[in-house]
């Protein structure tokens, strides 16, 4: 990174970095941000400085229709662990997952159908396989 002060930010931008500055040493975190930040290439300095702070433990990819009838963004979960520089492996297992239903259409209305609720249960089985173990809770 530059020593220059830009004269204007993204506020998704800022809200990154003001999260991990109040993020404890392993602490970890997890932030809903929209796609661009994931795959935009003028954006590949987040993606280095998030690598630089600890370890994406994972990013898992929501439907459109998550945050509909409010906003149309679409947007994915960033699952991070902000470690010390000598504790940052070289080399690890990232959690991916596309959650397609939500538990509502477009218009708000309930359906049956909901994947996000099972993500949560498909990471701690990825922990376990992977033997990722968070300083105060081990998935293990």
């Amino acid at each position: 990174m530059k020593n220059n002060l830009k004269s204007k930010e993204a506020p998704q931008i800022l809200f990154i970095e003001r999260c991990l500055q109040l993020l404890k040493n392993n602490g970890r975190m997890a932030l809903v941000l929209p796609d661009g930040i994931y795959g935009n290439t003028s954006l590949g300095y987040i993606r280095q400085w998030l690598h630089t702070k600890g370890r994406i433990l994972g990013i898992i990819d929501v439907p459109a229709e998550t945050f509909m009838p409010n906003t149309s963004t679409k947007t994915s979960i960033l699952i991070f662990q902000k470690l010390s520089k000598e504790e940052i492996p070289d080399d690890y297992p990232i959690f991916m997952s596309i959650a397609e239903t939500c538990g509502h259409d477009r218009r708000g209305n309930a359906i049956k159908s909901d994947d996000i609720l099972e993500v949560a249960n498909s990471f701690k089985q990825w922990a376990k396989e992977n033997n990722i173990i968070i300083k105060g809770n081990n998935y293990a």
